[in-house]
């Protein structure tokens, strides 16, 4: 047994409450900083989530309680936040928002058809967000080691399959 072979990388911890709470925090922190909170809470707001196979995005509780978020509530944030700063963030930042809803939607898959193909996408997306993030804090790909297990997902999903199968939330 080796326990760098055997352990996956599990998508809850690493993606959710790993690199998209990181990026949020810094997001929310510019967002007070510049007094745009209320602004980004409209936007919020207004967005059409019908379509949306995400829970109900509160705008009041994100804003009131950004804080203490929880899984679900990032999940749906990385999908729609690339929507709702458009207009007020550096666009390295944007960005990486843009790459990590992909990559969330890529790692929530249900179904692979094609599996080289998944991968080799999935890689690329991997790729492209670690260099995004780079150019947005080049620190952060060293102080955090979830932007490294990032590169090993392509390797445990050919090993056991989908991340949904080895996800133990």
């Amino acid at each position: 047994m080796n326990i760098h072979q055997d352990t996956p990388t599990k998508i809850l911890h690493t993606i959710l409450l790993g690199i998209v709470k990181y990026y949020w925090g810094q997001t929310v922190y510019i967002l007070d900083k510049t007094h745009l909170l209320n602004t980004f809470q409209t936007h919020l707001e207004s967005m059409n989530k019908d379509g949306l196979n995400t829970p109900m995005l509160g705008a009041e509780y994100i804003v009131q309680y950004k804080g203490a978020l929880i899984g679900k509530h990032f999940k749906s944030l990385a999908q729609v936040m690339s929507y709702l700063i458009y207009d007020t963030f550096p666009q390295t930042v944007l960005d990486g928002w843009t790459v990590m809803g992909k990559l969330v939607v890529l790692l929530w898959h249900m179904v692979i058809k094609e599996k080289e193909v998944y991968l080799a996408k999935l890689s690329w997306t991997i790729e492209e967000f670690l260099s995004i993030s780079a150019q947005c804090v080049p620190s952060i790909l060293i102080m955090k080691a979830k932007f490294h297990f990032l590169l090993h997902l392509p390797i445990f999903i050919r090993r056991f399959g989908l991340t949904i199968l080895f996800s133990t939330e």
